[in-house]
């Protein structure tokens, strides 16, 4: 079965160190000691990993490339590059903060992207600028994602769902579906596995509480054809998300060494965990990709 690695291109080796130029307040890295050191690996060994990694038999056939803020790498079309003479499918993650978004999505094009998944938390500037701590971010990015629609590259929209946005999920799908002219898909991603929810308690919520804005977005999606995803929700919120789970059990994460040599590593499950969750019949499935990359032993009661 073909799976995805994550590659962080500006990632220190103990797993705090990303290099970005917002400062979002739920970024775990951001907000742990010693994240301003900037260790990132050569271009050179990103080819020699790429290429490790085409003749491992992994059966990857899609790589992501992601940070901190990959883009902030003068040769981050280089690494683009090089991913796809390996890979057939690359992805970047990236904030799409750019002031001269038109040249470089035509380079990244060039290059040879074939996805790109950009981060807007909001339907509205003071909403997505509230998380991301940048003005101008809102604005920038909306360009962004509207060049690389135009260039027919397929699009993803990361919304972290938070206490602060929650109740505007079915406003941001109105607002995709206001911008969509090719295939868009949006997903709304929980706070509790994204961030450090135990840093800054102000932005966890109690997701049961909210089942009517999840309905609503699911709702609106459908009558408006944007593609949504969740991630992390949990079926009885609403039992349509059953359908509507991201999965994914088939990613793995890149990791530097400082030998010549790379690992994979499973994506880092969640840690919180609510108690009746213990009990769900739904747990297997809720979200599948849980059990199949953990164990039971990573459902934690709290």
């Amino acid at each position: 079965m073909a799976r995805a690695v994550a590659m962080h291109v500006n990632k220190h080796i103990d797993g705090l160190d990303r290099t970005c130029d917002h400062k979002c307040v739920f970024c775990l890295e951001r907000i742990e000691p010693d994240c301003g050191a900037v260790v990132v690996p050569s271009c050179e060994k990103i080819r020699d990993a790429l290429a490790t990694l085409a003749k491992s038999n992994c059966n990857v056939n899609k790589i992501y490339i992601a940070g901190g803020e990959p883009t902030l790498r003068n040769d981050i079309y280089d690494i683009v590059r090089l991913a796809k003479m390996h890979f057939p499918e690359v992805c970047l993650n990236t904030h799409g903060d750019f002031s001269d978004s038109a040249t470089r999505v035509s380079a990244l094009v060039e290059a040879g992207l074939t996805e790109v998944c950009l981060s807007l938390h909001g339907d509205v500037a003071s909403i997505h600028e509230w998380h991301t701590r940048t003005k101008g971010s809102y604005s920038r990015t909306l360009t962004t994602m509207m060049d690389f629609l135009e260039s027919g590259i397929p699009v993803r929209v990361n919304y972290v769902v938070t206490s602060q946005n929650i109740d505007r999920l079915g406003r941001m799908v109105a607002k995709i579906s206001r911008m969509r002219r090719r295939p868009c898909v949006l997903c709304f991603m929980h706070y509790l596995n994204h961030g450090a929810a135990f840093y800054e308690p102000i932005l966890g919520f109690n997701v049961d509480r909210h089942g009517k804005d999840v309905s609503e977005a699911i709702a609106t999606a459908q009558d408006s054809r944007v593609v949504v995803h969740f991630r992390d929700f949990p079926f009885c919120v609403d039992n349509r998300i059953r359908s509507l789970n991201e999965t994914v059990d088939l990613v793995s994460v890149l990791v530097w060494r400082d030998a010549d040599l790379v690992a994979l590593v499973p994506e880092r499950p969640p840690v919180v965990w609510k108690s009746k969750c213990i009990e769900c019949d739904d747990r297997p499935l809720c979200p599948g990709y849980l059990k199949a990359n953990y164990g039971e032993d990573k459902f934690v009661d709290v």
